[in-house]
């Protein structure tokens, strides 16, 4: 038997910074240090890039990132790799993003979903393990930092690229998992063509697709033969001012056979506010969480809950999101006209433009901006 451990969001700032920097494990890992010692293969997205030095870029949204003696944490969790498809791994540049593949190898450790070109960025990585050749792709909604022919950055989530790639490796592949940064902040249920494009990984493939950066505990469904996450929630992402949610993450657990056939498990884990690191929930907490997922994912079963859902969801952040399209009412626009000075306040504000550049490109915020804006029109 082949075990897995694969870990959502780390960021290694703030209070877990100096842990991290230490190598302190069994601070940073807790009761879970022996989850990860004894797997097989121990997997993480990492949100925090290691840098030589901070060279932080213009964008929406915070510029995360701490120095590459941070690598130590990952090193003491016993992890083998680390997931670069995120929204942050090119928070310092091209050069933090290739400093942190280069520290993370020099320490033992394979990255995925990021590179100095678009080629390097969609590679899966495979590992060969008890005669079996596990894959691993990361793959990420377009904000910023995405990899183009010649640039470096991180693999954008792309169906169409996505079953050229699987097919033309396939016969290399024993068993794929795929990390998929996306879904909408603090939604605990998956947009409807999150859910179309997961289950199409599977049907192409994937036997375990998990959905990272929501920062909440989602939905969970089998599929076909394949297992699917819709919100694993933070590992370890220290934010004194979030939602207790925010502290609510899983670790799954893949217990994987020479036949390909496996099972998954679900472990809820904690992090405790002002306190480093993480660890498990204790027992009566763990089930609560468990039956919460049960209960929610089954709206994954009625398309027409989940569309509401979604629907509820946007409506509730539609004022921020008006706020962020930089809309104006009739007087607003009239004073624009008049003082001509819209594109002068348009050239002014990179603020403004990296936020309204982030909602169009983005798959997330872009439906949702449709879903609102739609609203009486059909």
């Amino acid at each position: 038997m082949l075990n897995i451990a694969i870990a959502g969001d780390v960021c290694a700032t703030g209070i877990n910074e100096r842990a991290f920097a230490d190598g302190n494990a069994a601070q940073i890992f807790g009761d879970l240090a022996d989850t990860f010692r004894a797997a097989d293969l121990a997997i993480v997205n990492l949100e925090s890039p290691l840098y030589a030095q901070p060279c932080g870029i213009r964008k929406s949204g915070p510029v995360l990132g701490v120095p590459e003696a941070c690598v130590a944490g990952l090193v003491a969790g016993r992890i083998n790799v680390v997931g670069l498809a995120n929204n942050h791994s090119m928070d310092h540049s091209w050069t933090g993003l290739r400093n942190t593949i280069r520290v993370c190898r020099e320490h033992g450790m394979a990255t995925v979903g990021a590179g100095a070109n678009l080629a390097e960025a969609r590679r899966i990585h495979v590992e060969h393990i008890k005669g079996v050749r596990i894959g691993v792709l990361a793959v990420a909604e377009r904000e910023f930092g995405i990899a183009g022919r010649s640039k470096w950055g991180v693999n954008p989530l792309d169906p169409i690229d996505f079953a050229r790639n699987v097919r033309a490796h396939a016969s290399q592949l024993d068993f794929l998992i795929v990390l998929v940064h996306g879904g909408n902040e603090h939604l605990h249920y998956p947009r409807p063509t999150l859910v179309d494009t997961c289950r199409f990984f599977i049907e192409e493939g994937a036997d375990v697709v998990l959905c990272q950066h929501s920062h909440c505990i989602g939905c969970i469904e089998q599929y076909q033969d394949g297992y699917i996450v819709y919100g694993q929630g933070n590992l370890i992402f220290d934010s004194p001012r979030a939602s207790s949610s925010w502290r609510e993450g899983g670790v799954v657990c893949i217990a994987l056979d020479a036949d390909r056939r496996f099972s998954a498990e679900f472990i809820p884990v904690e992090q405790r506010l002002g306190v480093p690191g993480v660890r498990r929930f204790d027992q009566e907490r763990s089930q609560s969480i468990l039956n919460a997922i049960d209960e929610r994912s089954r709206a994954l079963k009625d398309p027409d809950l989940l569309e509401r859902y979604w629907r509820e969801f946007c409506q509730s952040q539609k004022d921020l999101y008006l706020r962020r399209l930089g809309t104006h009412n009739r007087f607003g626009r009239g004073v624009d006209r008049l003082l001509r000075n819209v594109q002068s306040r348009y050239a002014r504000s990179w603020k403004l433009r990296a936020e309204q550049l982030n909602l169009i490109r983005c798959e997330s915020h872009r439906e949702a901006l449709i879903n609102i804006l739609s609203d009486g029109f059909e």
